[in-house]
């Protein structure tokens, strides 16, 4: 489905949809997706924001709450959700996308991802990640949104960033190293050493 013949539910869910994670989260998350998988099975995680915002504060990663789901692709008991829920109230945050790796460059939703939604509610987004998590950039990833009644739009690459805002231009390992970096350069100016 694709936004031309928009109309009042697919532009509430477009507009539900967009969400915000730093640029350290999101590289955290996929090397932790890419470890978890261990480069031979899919993984995934639910990226969750307080419940008025959009900025992702927290990640639960599927096997985290069931124990038993990476199968090879992903097995998702209910009692996962069971604990999903309990996170999400006890910290007052809601799940704003999901976000799964699969082998390969391929992105687009798979007849299961597209017909079983890990979360059934108009806006949200659904994230694939190439080569069990190793993309260079969002713009790599297949990037959905859930319009309801098992329809989905598929965002173009053009337009990832405008629903997945992956913002910072650095790290803070990176701002870190040249921090120390920059100590011991003063310090030997000084005549000191580090």
């Amino acid at each position: 489905m694709s936004a031309a013949g928009s109309n009042g539910v697919i532009d509430a869910a477009v507009a539900a949809a967009p969400f915000q994670v730093s640029r350290c989260q999101w590289n955290r998350l996929l090397a932790e997706l890419a470890e978890r998988g261990d480069d031979r099975r899919e993984s995934g995680a639910f990226l969750l924001a307080d419940r008025e915002g959009t900025q992702v504060r927290a990640v639960a990663y599927y096997d985290d709450l069931d124990a038993h789901c990476l199968t090879g692709g992903i097995s998702f008991a209910s009692s996962g959700f069971t604990e999903l829920w309990r996170i999400c109230e006890q910290q007052r945050l809601t799940v704003v996308a999901d976000i799964h790796t699969h082998p390969g460059e391929w992105v687009m939703q798979s007849k299961i991802d597209a017909t079983y939604p890990m979360i059934a509610r108009r806006g949200h987004v659904a994230v694939i990640v190439p080569n069990y998590g190793h993309a260079k950039s969002v713009t790599e990833c297949g990037v959905h949104i859930y319009v309801g009644s098992h329809q989905w739009i598929e965002v173009t690459q053009d337009d990832v960033k405008a629903v997945v805002n992956v913002y910072g231009i650095f790290t803070r390992a990176q701002v870190e190293e040249w921090k120390a970096a920059g100590a011991r350069r003063f310090s030997r100016l000084r005549g000191g050493s580090l």
